[in-house]
């Protein structure tokens, strides 16, 4: 089991881009496709009246701009993928996330780098990467930064008995087929019978996958939320597999919840799905 197509941010500097690194190494062991993305945002052009004219030529040049950048990323791109591995090319003038929602369909996996290492060429924003796992119907692999290599040997899996938790394990299967350990995770809510069976069908689930977890059973008084994330740094944990946004996003946003605190996690290789 693989993944046989794989889109990548690898923004408008593909030469100096780790989340396309890795992309490429996964790619090669998969033997995948790969579909290189950039996203050029344009900035606000503010005028008074009567400056329409201005305005006009101001935004016409500056996206002429972006799209000789992306131009050049494309160049840049296929220069550094290697010729083994079939590629295509999307460059957008747009938001990066809007632009990878737009690939989604075309790939099995959408790669992105860490959020905070992130840079724009012309725009300081950043890939959320919550956001596109709520919206893409794809499973989003988040780099850490700081990461060398992508090679998850111990896998981490969040694990709670909902449509989301369930879609992130199926879609993570090539990575947990060849993992040497894999960590089944519940913290438990107060249901303790009930959350062991689901956890123990979990792991009878991925047996019969090939795959041998161990169950980890967590009981906490409170504050669960950066449990995930801080075991996972504990204990040398190359990936997390997470479903994103069980409860609202704007409850998390309010409230705090694991989701946040999995996609502010910027030093976490994760793996959200939705």
């Amino acid at each position: 089991m693989s993944y046989r197509s794989i889109a990548v941010y690898a923004g408008t500097d593909p030469q100096g881009s780790p989340a396309l690194s890795a992309a490429i190494d996964l790619a090669t062991r998969m033997d995948a496709h790969l579909i290189g993305v950039a996203a050029e945002t344009m900035p606000p052009i503010y005028f008074g009246f009567d400056a329409d004219a201005v305005a006009g030529e101001l935004y016409a040049s500056e996206r002429e701009a972006a799209e000789h950048r992306l131009v050049a990323a494309e160049e840049m791109f296929r220069v550094r993928v290697p010729k083994t591995i079939g590629i295509e090319w999307h460059g957008f003038v747009g938001d990066p996330v809007d632009s990878l929602i737009g690939v989604a369909h075309r790939a099995d996996l959408l790669v992105v780098p860490n959020w905070r290492s992130l840079v724009l060429s012309s725009s300081p924003r950043t890939i959320d990467a919550g956001a596109l796992a709520l919206s893409a119907g794809r499973p989003v692999l988040a780099l850490g930064e700081n990461t060398p290599a992508f090679d998850p040997r111990t896998i981490l899996i969040a694990w709670k008995n909902t449509r989301e938790a369930r879609r992130a394990v199926a879609d993570a299967l090539p990575f947990l087929s060849t993992a040497s350990k894999v960590v089944a995770m519940t913290i438990s809510e107060g249901d303790e019978g009930l959350e062991r069976l689901n956890l123990d069908s979990l792991v009878a689930w991925l047996k019969r996958h090939g795959v041998n977890a161990q169950p980890e059973f967590v009981v906490t008084e409170g504050g669960y939320a950066d449990i995930v994330a801080s075991w996972a740094r504990a204990n040398d944990i190359d990936l997390i597999v997470s479903g994103a946004y069980g409860h609202s996003r704007m409850r998390e946003w309010l409230l705090g919840g694991m989701t946040r605190d999995l996609v502010e996690a910027h030093d976490l290789n994760r793996l959200l799905c939705n």
